[in-house]
């Protein structure tokens, strides 16, 4: 049993969260004294309930205060009552930027053992019978951002996105302050602006901010509300115009953009060169393009985020290298390499055939 002085609330993506946990075994001084460490962990934060696994311990039990009462059930067992259940919006201490409605009992019957080792059995009903069933669910890895409806409403999708970034920052990396890294890596940049791969809309946005009009283009529309949200409220949605559509065959004239960029698309990429070479062909002459993806230190923070959740984040393999020669076998010109923000970055410019001129060098970490 790991001793209480080291219990700390443990939040995603914390692979803890994720496990089915083991029965106790054993009862006696250390349980109790880890049992009043969770009530403590609890109240610090403001919560009316706690599994142990929110405190990083993979066992079966929880405690829950309402009002005053008390409640802490090791190796519980619910039974179903004869009871409807209800919707309500819950929260959880270890997802704290998300909220989710989650249908419940409005009634039923916990079996399990105190503390001390008494055995247990009672009908939870209300609030109570929300609190067991929640707790119970963080027993067997289960969360409030499982009880989620399908993709596609965008309250879910703004409060996923904004726990996404919370996660990310607090492993030291901010999306968008990478957005906006690879967005300056060329300098100044002329529009129109094309961004490949919408997603959220970072990069995009980003480049709206240089005092560009852009054009976005992805091939999935399950992330345009909210990238479309995010551009106004930032006040550039009159400058950006989303469009669903193959990137691969751009409906647009050669030559019509200005620039051109590319951010943690290539890795989903199985074969890049057309979408790359559409790049290339409606990009005018002394047009800059911008290719970005994450570094290998990127990619192991992204999978380990992804592998929390139970999930693999997919990679093509493709990089910004092989992407960088196939830009140049498209008649580009590579000006510069950079590193930052866990991200790798190309700079290539387009230049009539036989230029021979200056090339700048940014290259740098």
């Amino acid at each position: 049993m790991i001793p209480a002085t080291s219990l700390t609330l443990r939040t995603l993506p914390d692979p803890v969260l994720r496990l089915v946990c083991e029965p106790v075994e054993a009862f006696g001084r250390p349980l109790r004294e880890m049992v009043e460490e969770l009530r403590q962990i609890m109240i610090r934060h403001k919560g009316v309930g706690l599994a142990a696994p929110q405190a990083g311990v993979a066992q079966r039990l929880f405690v829950g205060e309402i009002d005053g009462r008390r409640l802490c059930v090791v190796n519980p067992t619910l039974l179903p009552c004869r009871a409807s259940s209800e919707e309500a919006v819950e929260g959880c201490l270890s997802l704290p930027a998300v909220e989710v409605p989650v249908a419940r009992a409005r009634a039923v019957e916990v079996r399990g053992w105190t503390s001390e080792g008494k055995e247990l059995s009672f009908v939870a009903e209300g609030f109570w019978a929300r609190l067991v069933q929640h707790e119970v669910d963080h027993l067997d890895g289960r969360l409030i951002c499982d009880h989620a409806p399908a993709p596609g409403e965008p309250v879910l999708r703004r409060q996923a996105f904004e726990a996404r970034l919370a996660q990310y920052r607090a492993f030291g990396y901010d999306r968008v302050a990478a957005a906006r890294f690879v967005a300056r890596t060329a300098g100044r940049l002329r529009g129109p602006a094309l961004d490949v791969g919408t997603g959220k809309g970072l990069l995009a946005r980003e480049l709206v901010q240089l005092s560009l009009d852009v054009v976005s283009v992805d091939v999935d529309t399950s992330e345009l509300p909210l990238a479309s949200d995010l551009a106004r409220e930032a006040g550039v949605g009159h400058r950006l115009r989303f469009l669903h559509g193959d990137a691969r065959r751009l409906p647009f004239p050669s030559g019509y953009f200005g620039c051109a960029a590319m951010m943690d698309v290539l890795h989903h990429l199985d074969e890049p060169r057309p979408v790359l070479a559409e790049m290339a062909r409606t990009l005018r002459l002394g047009g800059i393009v911008i290719v970005a993806d994450f570094s290998p230190e990127g990619f192991r923070l992204v999978q380990r985020v992804h592998r929390a959740e139970g999930r693999v984040h997919p990679e093509s393999g493709v990089t910004v290298e092989q992407a960088r020669t196939l830009l140049e076998r498209e008649g580009l010109d590579c000006v510069g390499r950079v590193e930052g923000h866990l991200h790798e970055v190309a700079i290539l410019v387009k230049r009539p055939s036989g230029s021979t001129g200056d090339r700048p060098n940014r290259s740098h970490r």
